[in-house]
């Protein structure tokens, strides 16, 4: 059963620091944090999980509008609710329960079915219905829930349908899991930069390889790592050791050599010595950097984005050397890499990508996979910029000097949402529309011609965004509308199409009902949310109707 969470606005926490309050808007909440959720449940997720911070006042936990007016209510979301853990006795932390009974009355009325964890159900349920602090139509909504969810999951005719130790012998790693698990982590890869074509490395042209940094021999699990192991995990440096041994020739013998550089975190150069020796013997150098699995995800805040400790220092130590280079980064979170950015003359991002992460870096590194990945989330240049979004609103411009502007800085991101490269090239032109005119309620064909123009096949994100001129309510600059994933071979040329509907062009107006109103909108299309190529639609009123202005 599939858990949407945490519900919601979890992100949002203020200072950027987990678990903390959330306070804003409900015009935010329903444009920006509610509709993946939506989406969610829409799609079929069994159950919600609460959040744990204070929203708006009133804790995720507790919030009878979010669990009943918006999920109940307005979705007729039928599955289950669980609170996370501790989440229903964190109310006496937040300071709305008094003690775990009265926080047990909060979470039942506000809608939680299952409360994970603490017990106040199992402790106060009883007494706090004698007290008619909870209702029995209450507890029976509570348990439908839930016996609704076992139900379609089948748990009536088969309690324990996953306890059986020969099926899980049988069934976990199995080759072809482990395979999808290489692939997928290969297309979640993206290359940020690679002048001079830098990636991938030709191995005929190279008799000497180096693989610097303590992270490419990292075999930590993610924090929510479930039940797997830290001995299935392929590393970089096995990854790439296994690759060398499939392709090495012995007429064609490569030396390939490892060196740390420097311990997890890299906290001294002692070690910087014998990674530039193998460096200065080299003739390509592969550097991982980036941040321990642990650094990343729940609980795991940080106030600077800079690559740790004197990993920085050492990439800088081996750029001085001379010899050509790529960086891998290892994160799971955008970094403040403007140096890397200026300088690498290659990067690749790999995110923590799993069990058989290794052999998927090893697989882009040397060419087998043409990287087609895209970034989900803007890298800003520095900590002062965030938070940084492609879908932000046009600023006033009262006139120079006073403009939205840094004075120590630009203002564009180091990297935009939706940006990736590949080891081809992609022209994205001709676009067209269907009809440059439409009215409310007629939907429009958006099509375009993409062309691989380099010498090897690929994969492009084609994406569709869309800026709404003029609203009653204000509008981003750009907001993703559609996207399509399609491979080319090298020469070849294909029209893709988009529609352009109601559901694209609403806006939630000032009485939160999705609307379309008669304007004019840019359709912008390309492969990162800079995209360029560009064409006006006019929506006119609908031919009984008048435009409202």
């Amino acid at each position: 059963m599939a858990c949407a969470k945490h519900f919601a606005a979890y992100g949002a926490a203020e200072a950027g620091l987990d678990y903390n309050a959330v306070d804003m808007s409900e015009r935010r909440l329903r444009e920006i944090y509610l509709p993946p959720f939506k989406a969610a449940a829409d799609a079929g997720a069994g159950s919600f999980m609460t959040a744990y911070m204070d929203l708006n006042g009133v804790p995720a936990t507790a919030n009878s509008w979010l669990l009943q007016t918006v999920l109940r209510e307005e979705w007729q979301f039928d599955g289950m609710v669980v609170s996370d853990f501790l989440s229903v006795s964190d109310l006496i932390t937040h300071g709305l329960a008094a003690n775990l009974s009265e926080a047990g009355r909060y979470a039942l009325n506000a809608g939680v079915d299952v409360e994970m964890a603490s017990t106040s159900y199992g402790q106060f349920g009883a007494a706090l219905l004698a007290a008619g602090q909870v209702s029995i139509e209450t507890i029976n909504e509570r348990v439908s829930n839930v016996l609704r969810a076992k139900f379609r999951l089948g748990l009536f005719n088969r309690p324990f349908p996953f306890a059986d130790e020969q099926w899980e012998n049988q069934t976990l790693l199995k080759a072809e899991f482990r395979q999808a698990a290489r692939e997928m982590a290969a297309q979640s890869f993206v290359l940020l930069k690679n002048d001079r074509r830098t990636l991938p490395i030709n191995l005929a042209k190279i008799r000497a390889l180096t693989l610097i940094g303590s992270l490419a021999d990292d075999t930590m699990p993610d924090l929510w790592k479930g039940d797997s192991k830290a001995e299935d995990t392929v590393t970089i440096l096995q990854g790439i050791r296994d690759k060398l041994s499939a392709v090495r020739s012995p007429s064609a013998p490569l030396v390939f050599r490892y060196e740390k550089g420097c311990e997890p975190g890299c906290p001294s150069d002692r070690d910087f010595p014998a990674a530039l020796d193998a460096a200065r013997t080299a003739d390509f150098v592969i550097l991982v950097v980036g941040e321990l699995a642990n650094a990343s995800g729940e609980a795991a805040s940080l106030t600077d984005l800079n690559l740790s400790g004197r990993q920085l220092d050492l990439v800088k130590a081996v750029a001085d050397l001379g010899v050509p280079y790529a960086v891998v980064l290892r994160n799971g979170r955008p970094l403040t890499i403007e140096w890397l950015a200026e300088n690498a003359p290659a990067i690749l991002v790999t995110w923590h990508p799993g069990t058989m992460g290794g052999a998927a870096v090893a697989d882009v590194l040397f060419g087998d996979v043409n990287p087609s990945g895209k970034l989900p989330i803007t890298f800003p240049r520095n900590v002062g910029q965030i938070p940084l979004y492609y879908a932000h609103k046009n600023p006033p411009k009262p006139a120079p000097p006073f403009t939205s502007h840094y004075l120590d800085s630009v203002k564009t991101p180091l990297y935009p949402f939706g940006f990736g490269l590949s080891y081809t090239t992609f022209s994205i032109e001709e676009l067209r529309l269907s009809a440059s005119r439409i009215r409310v309620g007629e939907s429009v064909t958006v099509s375009v011609e993409v062309r691989n123009i380099g010498q090897r096949e690929g994969q492009e994100v084609v994406q569709l965004y869309i800026h709404d001129l003029v609203a009653r309510i204000t509008q981003p600059i750009r907001q993703l509308k559609a996207f399509q994933k399609i491979s080319l071979t090298a020469g070849e040329v294909r029209r893709i199409e988009f529609v352009l509907g109601s559901e694209e062009l609403a806006y939630l107006d000032p009485e939160f009902r999705m609307t379309v109103e008669p304007g004019a909108f840019d359709v912008y299309v390309g492969n990162s949310s800079d995209a360029t190529l560009t064409v006006r639609l006019f929506v006119h009123p609908p031919a009984s109707s008048h435009s409202h202005g």
